[in-house]
């Protein structure tokens, strides 16, 4: 995420074929959005206990994500300082006192410090200075339950980021409540496809369902890194405890930039998250966040089918953008204007019909 400011743009078209198909542009935003912004990686309660982790993977890198020894929340590249092997293999588990290269035999505290090192003369000298061999962190913070992790040397203090939203919120009591139930999906889509369609079905009056009486509440990025808005809705069951008048009948929207999508309802929340793999692929993480232990099955079924309905359509559109008559309409949302913004995109222009040479 970042702090938005307005931005006056003329002439501005919506972005054309190429910003969804150029393997370019996709490098480009690996560096200038992904490593640069504050990415959701996950839930506090994956790393509950000391020593519990899991790994997450932003473009190349791999992290690990963890518990140390202190309840802190850490995150480290998932590389050993000796020759670069990769430490943990598992998707997640439980570490105990150390971190452990399975090479060399090189160990490192939980919060990445070396420990001691499997030494032969012949290979290694006598002594190691460890505080110049801990493993490579990122910064890492904990907000409302959710993990957030940026890879830039020198990031932009996260609550500075979503000052915002800060008392937006507190009421759903995110922190506490537990994922009831994960989906993970692939699609053959650009990540910027999938989060246009989840603000188009929620903030667009041409494509929102009905019932949708409240405008945005930051249409323009200009306050925030998010877009929000709110639905009157029958309510089905109790509403979580924190919740006032209108809150426990309305349903509430934000979508956060770069790859964070929230929706929070009376009785729970859905957190969905994009993972870019390509420009033509995305992996999306979805996930039911409760404060019981049972959960809505039809409701989520319910959720699944409508949205799979979008997926399938940007799927449907990422195939039509390698035409050279995909041509940008003359308008342009908030969320293009910023995406330019943030990438430079003066610096990357490329032919119209540049997807049609690219191999495809």
């Amino acid at each position: 995420m970042t702090a938005f400011r307005p931005l006056s743009v003329q002439a501005a078209f919506t972005l054309s074929g190429h910003y969804y198909t150029a393997s370019q542009i996709f490098e480009q935003e690996t560096q200038r959005i992904f490593r640069n912004h504050w990415i959701c990686v996950g839930r506090s309660e994956q790393i509950a206990d000391t020593g519990d982790y899991f790994l997450a993977e932003i473009g190349a890198e791999n992290l690990i994500i963890l518990r140390d020894a202190q309840g802190r929340s850490r995150a480290f590249f998932n590389v050993c300082r000796h020759r670069g092997t990769r430490l943990c293999h598992q998707s997640q588990g439980h570490l105990g006192e150390t971190i452990g290269c399975a090479s060399h035999g090189w160990q490192y505290s939980l919060e990445g410090q070396l420990r001691s090192t499997w030494r032969d003369p012949v290979l290694f000298e006598e002594n190691i200075p460890s505080e110049e061999n801990a493993l490579f962190g990122c910064a890492l913070h904990e907000w409302e339950g959710f993990l957030w992790v940026n890879l830039a040397p020198n990031p932009v203090p996260f609550m500075q980021t979503v000052s915002p939203l800060l008392n937006q919120f507190a009421p759903w009591r995110l922190a506490s409540l537990r994922v009831a139930q994960q989906v993970t999906q692939d699609l053959q889509a650009n990540w910027k496809l999938i989060f246009q369609a989840y603000c188009d079905r929620y903030f667009h009056p041409s494509t929102a369902r009905r019932g949708f009486d409240s405008a945005t509440r930051s249409p323009n990025l200009s306050t925030g890194a998010f877009l929000g808005a709110s639905q009157a809705i029958d309510r089905h069951a109790l509403p979580l405890p924190g919740l006032h008048g209108e809150q426990g009948n309305r349903a509430y929207y934000y979508s956060l930039f770069p790859t964070m999508m929230l929706s929070l309802y009376p009785s729970h929340a859905i957190a969905v998250r994009l993972y870019p793999q390509a420009a033509d692929r995305t992996r999306i993480v979805c996930e039911w966040l409760c404060d019981r232990s049972a959960v809505n099955s039809e409701a989520i079924e319910t959720w699944q089918r409508t949205h799979r309905q979008a997926w399938l359509g940007c799927e449907q559109v990422q195939r039509s953008l390698h035409t050279s008559r995909s041509n940008p309409a003359s308008s342009l949302t908030a969320f293009d204007r910023e995406y330019l913004r943030v990438l430079g995109a003066s610096a990357f222009r490329l032919p119209q019909n540049y997807a049609c040479h690219e191999g495809h």
